[in-house]
């Protein structure tokens, strides 16, 4: 009988063993925070502008994939993109078997545009730019100047008292609020999150008056750029507004710099009008 329990207490002894050795493989590791980085407002915004000379301008080729809140599924495109400091902006889709482009957004920096052209639908939006600027309109799909910035293209600048620039040091990121003042009153217009080694937007969320997000855009970079470091490899731009409409891009072959004037007018003409339903937002 004493033999039993003293075998039954060495089997008990045995597995407690095995039940801390196991647990001890499974605990958690613990959570190590980035570190806040310490440079100053100042030098962040000088390091980003300096980079960003390098891409006044910037031209590309595109993969796209696309959904809208009309269709159930994902379309991949080709394409192309232009864009130029402060509010000059084309991203085209082109597919091999459509005589048009199923999209179409921009700006030729006096009027935005944006074409949606699937299937059935073919409508056109239209409107000025620089009214953009002075108050926040519901029923525009998209905001030129914001996806400009997303594309790292120009410099950050700012315009008290219509647009104020702050600075915050997170764990392992920089943050910029931009404070908008216009006829739709004083609230967040832009965030955008800085890679603190890089030195580059990694994320840009802009806002309604409401506070609503009204577009998020999400970029990755190519680490071994030796210029134009600030222009994204990929990026993911989703536009919340009543139509929903994501874009994902993927740029290849790009080419950064001054975009000619004469060049400029060709890449940022308006679309063809023919045969889309025009709605304008003046």
């Amino acid at each position: 009988m004493r033999r039993h329990m003293g075998s039954s207490m060495g089997v008990a002894r045995v597995c407690g063993l095995v039940v801390l050795l196991l647990a001890a493989g499974c605990a958690r590791q613990p959570i190590i925070e980035k570190p806040v980085p310490t440079l100053t407002k100042a030098e962040v915004m000088s390091r980003l502008n300096s980079q960003a000379s390098d891409a006044a301008g910037l031209r590309a080729k595109l993969d796209v994939k696309v959904r809208t809140s009309q269709t159930n599924r994902e379309d991949a495109t080709g394409g192309y993109l232009a864009a130029a400091w402060p509010d000059k902006l084309r991203i085209r889709g082109e597919h091999d078997l459509l005589e048009y482009p199923p999209f179409d957004i921009g700006s030729d920096g006096t009027t935005w545009f944006v074409q949606l052209h699937l299937a059935e639908q073919n409508d056109l939006h239209l409107g000025a730019t620089r009214t953009l600027d002075e108050k926040f309109d519901p029923g525009v799909p998209l905001k030129p100047s914001d996806v400009v910035v997303a594309l790292g293209v120009g410099e950050l600048k700012e315009n008290p008292p219509d647009r104020e620039l702050f600075f915050t040091r997170l764990p392992g990121q920089y943050l910029i609020t931009e404070l908008v003042t216009n006829k739709s009153g004083r609230y967040i217009g832009r965030r955008m999150w800085v890679d603190p080694d890089a030195l580059v937007i990694t994320r840009v969320e802009t806002y309604r008056p409401d506070d609503a997000v009204d577009m998020i855009a999400e970029m990755t970079f190519d680490p071994n750029a030796r210029d134009a470091r600030t222009v994204p490899v990929r990026a993911r731009i989703r536009l919340l507004r009543k139509d929903h409409f994501q874009l994902d891009l993927k740029l290849r072959d790009r080419k950064s710099g001054l975009i000619s004037p004469g060049r400029a007018k060709r890449l940022f003409a308006l679309p063809e009008a023919e045969g889309a339903n025009v709605i304008r937002h003046d």
